[in-house]
């Protein structure tokens, strides 16, 4: 047991403990690693100050182990007491008994009983970030599966964060730190810094070697037909109120649904024809679809990006847009769509795109139909998917749609 002295100081009692009997929980070390790799002068000086006015450091009591000394409440303190020399501290013991054999699950749920939230600043997003990575690598090993979506919502919202600014958190955090850091202190704007981080060069490995998905398209030649068949009859079924003007959906979200069906059919496709694939349903942050099956570690992820926009009377005005994002990646491929005629016309491609062939637009990224087509026409990096494209007169890309309509009649009847 940690022997404990009674000292009085004006007049109140206190339990003191030698720091050198202390040692701070590992688990707190590993939830908050920048508290203990950052040097603190200005608590060290506060301590100090403490302690030559009232006898010792701290005011609030450091909650300890009674068998092993190891703390549960005021890790950084003792930690800074002990850079700055201090050799005595103010604790209580804690009503718990640290068992190293005890899940870490658990352990982080006695540690942060001990520590109310406010003391301690679980905005500060370069300590909440890595502790949430660490929370949620532990959730896997203990539960054998990922935290969901829901999940992950639940837990920031608890904390009364914005599950937007955790993951324009995240993505800094992943890229780099150190402008997350600025936004901790107040020197840069979330919106700037996760800019600037999205629209640095990519962090892994270019695959030189990367799965074909050309080839594997070609040596399964049913495979666009049949995921065809699906997103048209799912795009069938947004009618009549989809196009009802006086009910209908904007342009844009029309959009945004068109691309969320497309994404989800290719996927269970593309599982359908043994190619395991996924779509970022349960997990943030995740490309439109995933092959982790084809994954190599250090390098990219195996992905395909859906782009789409509504057509815009010429091919080299309809443009696909993206954010900074689309610059921090490797070539790898897309899947560019098109729709006009309410829904009953539809144009798409596969193809490889690089993050130079991405023009600056206000902070965005965009493509239009004819540079891609003009740039990739006679390479056999694209498949048509849907419609035609070809030069017309005046050297103008021509786009060509596919009635759906009679796509679905045809193979309806076949």
């Amino acid at each position: 047991m940690i022997k404990l002295i009674k000292k009085t100081f004006a007049g109140i009692e206190r339990n003191i403990a030698k720091v050198s009997d202390l040692q701070v929980h590992p688990t707190n070390v590993e939830l908050y690693p920048e508290e203990y790799q950052t040097n603190k002068p200005g608590l060290q000086k506060e301590l100090k100050l403490y302690n030559e006015e009232n006898g010792y450091p701290n005011y609030e009591p450091v909650f300890i182990c009674r068998e092993t000394g190891t703390v549960w409440s005021g890790n950084s303190r003792v930690t800074e007491c002990e850079k700055a020399g201090l050799e005595e501290v103010y604790v209580e013991y804690a009503e718990h008994i640290y068992n190293p054999d005890l899940p870490k699950s658990e352990q982080i749920k006695i540690l942060e009983s001990y520590n109310s939230r406010e003391r301690r600043n679980v905005t500060d997003p370069v300590i909440s970030v890595s502790a949430f990575k660490l929370k949620r690598k532990i959730f896997i090993d203990e539960n054998g599966r990922d935290m969901t979506t829901r999940e992950i919502k639940k837990y920031w919202n608890e904390l009364g964060v914005d599950t937007r600014d955790y993951n324009k958190w995240n993505l800094i955090f992943e890229h780099d730190i150190e402008l997350l850091k600025k936004v901790s202190k107040g020197e840069m704007k979330l919106t700037s810094a996760y800019n600037q981080a999205k629209a640095s060069k990519p962090d892994t490995k270019e695959d030189s070697n990367r799965f074909n998905f050309f080839e594997w398209y070609d040596n399964n030649p049913n495979f666009k037909d049949d995921a065809l068949k699906q997103i048209i009859k799912s795009m069938m079924n947004f009618d009549p109120i989809i196009h009802d003007r006086n009910l209908g959906f904007e342009t844009g979200q029309i959009t945004g649904m068109v691309s969320n069906t497309i994404m989800s059919y290719f996927a269970k496709t593309f599982n359908d024809y043994d190619l395991h694939a996924i779509t970022p349903k349960n997990t943030d942050g995740h490309p439109d679809i995933r092959f982790p099956n084809k994954d190599k570690e250090g390098y990219q992820s195996e992905r395909i990006e859906i782009k789409g926009s509504a057509y815009n009377r010429k091919s080299s005005a309809t443009c696909m847009t993206g954010g900074p994002g689309v610059k921090k990646c490797h070539p790898h491929e897309y899947i560019f769509f098109s729709w006009n005629a309410d829904l009953q016309k539809l144009w798409a491609v596969i193809s490889t795109i690089t993050r130079d062939d991405w023009k600056s637009e206000g902070g965005k990224y965009s493509i239009s139909i004819s540079d891609w087509y003009k740039k990739y026409k006679h390479t056999n990096k694209w498949r048509q998917i849907a419609g035609h494209t070809y030069m017309g007169n005046k050297d103008e890309v021509e786009v060509e749609f596919l009635d759906v309509q009679r796509f679905l009649d045809k193979h309806t009847n076949a």
